[in-house]
C-alpha cells in the first residue's frame, strides 16, 4: 500500500510495459524476452514537504508460455497404414495428443505420436489435436492436424471357374 504522496511505478528490470503506473495496482505486460526471468518493478511514493520519497520493489517471476507447432495442418494415410506425426514441436509444457477418430493413438505424450486408423475411419477426416499444458498462469497452447483417411483398395476376381479344354 502507499499513502501520503504521489504514486509512480517504474520498471527496474524487464522489457515489458506498465499500464496505470500512477495507481497502486498497475498492470505489467511482459515481452517474450522476459520469459524465464524475474521482472522488478519499483514503487516510488513522493515525499511531502521535507519528507524523503518512499520506495519499495516488487519482483514478478515470468513463466515461459507453452508453444505447440505443427508445420503442415493436413496429412493423409490409408485406413490400413499407421500415420506418424513428424512435423510437430512443443516447448514449455506437458504434451498430450487427442483425436476424434475410431482408431488408436500411441506415444501421445511425445511430439511424434502414431495414429493407427481402423476400417471405420475410411473416407473420413480425423483431427489430431496437440495440447501443451501451460505452467502456472500460462494458458495452454493448441495446434491441430487434419488427417484424411482413404479407403484401402480391394480386389475380387470372383469365384472359382472351371474351363474344359475342349469347349469352344
Amino acid at each position: 500500500s502507499a499513502s501520503n504522496g504521489t504514486i509512480a511505478w517504474t520498471i527496474s528490470v524487464g522489457g515489458g510495459s506498465l499500464l496505470n503506473a500512477s495507481s497502486i495496482s498497475p498492470t505489467y505486460t511482459p515481452v517474450a524476452g522476459d520469459a524465464g526471468t524475474t521482472v522488478t518493478l519499483l514503487l516510488t511514493v513522493s515525499g511531502n514537504g521535507s519528507c524523503a520519497d518512499a520506495t519499495s520493489t516488487k519482483d514478478i517471476d515470468i513463466t515461459a508460455a507453452p508453444t505447440a507447432v505443427i508445420t503442415s495442418a493436413t496429412g493423409e494415410t490409408c485406413e490400413d497404414t499407421p500415420f506418424v506425426v513428424g512435423d510437430a514441436s512443443a516447448t514449455n509444457g506437458t504434451i498430450l495428443w487427442t483425436h476424434n477418430g475410431e482408431g488408436t493413438l500411441t506415444n501421445e505424450t511425445t511430439a511424434s505420436p502414431t495414429y493407427t486408423p481402423v476400417a471405420g475411419d475410411a473416407g473420413t477426416t480425423v483431427t489430431l489435436t496437440l495440447t501443451v499444458s501451460g505452467n502456472l498462469s500460462c494458458d495452454d497452447a493448441v495446434a491441430t492436424k487434419t488427417l484424411t483417411i482413404t479407403a484401402a483398395p480391394t480386389a475380387d476376381a470372383g469365384g472359382p471357374y472351371t474351363i474344359d479344354e475342349g469347349d469352344d
